[in-house]
């Protein structure tokens, strides 16, 4: 390191010319010494930046990391607002082997003291969704809380919310769990090499329960290649190529009759639709100038679009789309023909007489297509509606909200530590963005905090300027 550093650095070359030959500075205590300095000023300029950031208030993050040598090294950082801007910085790395909430927090708050952050200033905090994180009750975000003896809201990354709502409707539904189970099958199966040589499409995509969208792309690859996969199991069941052993030809046959059920076809498709009306937040969530007014908005939205899904249009929808994925596949085995009792040969016979499966399956089907609506729509509002309070008082910094710049609304926020102007001041504030004459659609909550900013040393703008809110309106809270 130390003779990367002297060959970019001119000055330093020169005082290496002049230092005895068996000063090197290369052995490793000096070095890791070297590198401990580096770090001290890097960590200290970070503290220097929040002490004296635009506002008191900054939001630290933590996650962890298992090296190569299987040690646990814990990520600590900061988000501030400097000259207007968000920033997240890296405060410290400390090992640990205790990965229980109460020794994380502890490491935390050690961390935070010792490098000289106020911890009277942290105003929010944000984790992953583990338990230990998480946790409401001894969770680090609540144990973090009660060490300081006062409320500090933990948001959790909107995305990953998103995604734990699909682990969390496929893990609870049995006929969905067991669905995904079949699409694993039918992947390793055209792994095969000699299987993959009779299937004619495109490439199968493996279940990836940790990808946000790893079960719509496995979803999306079965239904566009649905005609491939059953015609090329079925050639192999029907013990036309003699390159295949008994077991696959048995498998073959066996996923065959599974692929061809209306039920596999149901919640392929079905599937696919909840799932799709899931992408458009996935991919917007993850921009980083989205807030948390348009966050809400984006989870709301979906949320309609969802619950649309539950009626009796939808479901002949997914049937009719059902009935075209069977359409292009080849015949199966022909099935005898059913012959009707003796001593009805003289009537006609419209229907076969006994159970109609088909309304029963019908039936099932409804169930199930309700079944994965509601619990997607549970699992949103238990997962996204948990900080009502929060989400409420930020979107009256929205144009867009009935209640913009209410005092009310806002007055949560004193919870917080923040000052909140009065009734009059905001009237005040109100009249003045109304008279700027900007349309809505071009003076977003961001763009109005901002505008609010460039006018801080004013009174009242002092209170409702950028930096006061942006740990709050900033959704990306896992992009360490």
């Amino acid at each position: 390191m130390f003779g990367f550093v002297a060959s970019r650095d001119k000055h330093l070359q020169d005082i290496i010319s002049e230092i005895p030959l068996n000063a090197t500075y290369k052995s490793p205590n000096i070095q890791n010494d070297v590198i401990d300095i580096m770090a001290k000023i890097v960590t200290q300029s970070v503290v220097d930046n929040v002490n004296g950031a635009d506002v008191q208030f900054a939001t630290v993050l933590a996650d962890g990391t298992r090296d190569k040598n299987n040690r646990e090294n814990i990520s600590i950082a900061l988000r501030y607002v400097k000259d207007g801007k968000a920033f997240e910085s890296l405060l410290y790395m400390p090992e640990t082997q205790q990965l229980d909430a109460s020794s994380l927090t502890t490491l935390i708050v050690k961390t935070l003291r010792d490098t000289g952050i106020n911890i009277g200033h942290i105003i929010s905090q944000c984790y992953d969704g583990a338990t230990v994180m998480s946790g409401n009750k001894g969770g680090v975000q609540r144990l973090l809380q009660n060490e300081f003896g006062r409320e500090i809201p933990y948001v959790h990354c909107f995305n990953h919310r998103l995604h734990l709502v699909v682990v969390a409707v496929v893990s609870r539904i049995d006929a969905i769990k067991q669905y995904f189970d079949q699409v694993g099958l039918i992947y390793t199966f055209f792994q095969k090499i000699k299987a993959a040589e009779i299937y004619e499409g495109t490439s199968i995509k493996r279940v990836l329960d940790t990808r946000w969208n790893g079960h719509l792309n496995a979803i999306t690859a079965i239904v566009n290649n649905y005609t491939e996969i059953t015609n090329a199991l079925r050639k192999i069941g029907s013990r036309q190529f003699s390159q295949f052993d008994g077991e696959t030809v048995v498998t073959a046959i066996g996923l065959a009759s599974v692929v061809t059920t209306p039920d596999f076809r149901f919640i392929s498709v079905t599937m696919k639709r909840v799932l799709e009306l899931l992408k458009p937040d996935d991919q917007l969530l993850q921009k980083r100038n989205t807030d948390l007014n348009e966050a809400m908005c984006l989870i709301d939205t979906c949320m309609d679009q969802v619950r649309k899904l539950r009626n009796e249009v939808s479901f002949i929808g997914i049937s009719e789309c059902c009935d075209e994925l069977m359409s292009d596949c080849e015949p199966a085995t022909k099935r005898r023909n059913v012959q009707p009792p003796s001593h009805m040969k003289h009537f006609l016979t419209l229907e076969p007489t006994g159970h109609s499966h088909r309304q029963s399956d019908a039936t099932d089907n409804t169930q199930v297509l309700f079944e994965v609506v509601d619990s997607v729509l549970t699992e949103m509002e238990r997962r996204f509606i948990n900080q009502g309070w929060l989400y409420e008082a930020v979107t009256a910094m929205s144009r867009r909200s009935e209640k913009f710049l209410d005092l009310k609304t806002l007055a949560p926020l004193s919870r917080l530590g923040i000052t909140i102007p009065s009734s009059a001041e905001l009237q005040v504030c109100k009249a003045y963005i109304g008279r700027l004459n900007i349309p809505i659609d071009e003076l977003d909550s961001s763009k109005l905090l901002e505008l609010l900013y460039t006018n801080k040393s004013c009174g009242l703008f002092r209170y409702l300027h950028f930096g006061g809110y942006n740990s709050y309106i900033r959704v990306k809270q896992c992009s360490m």
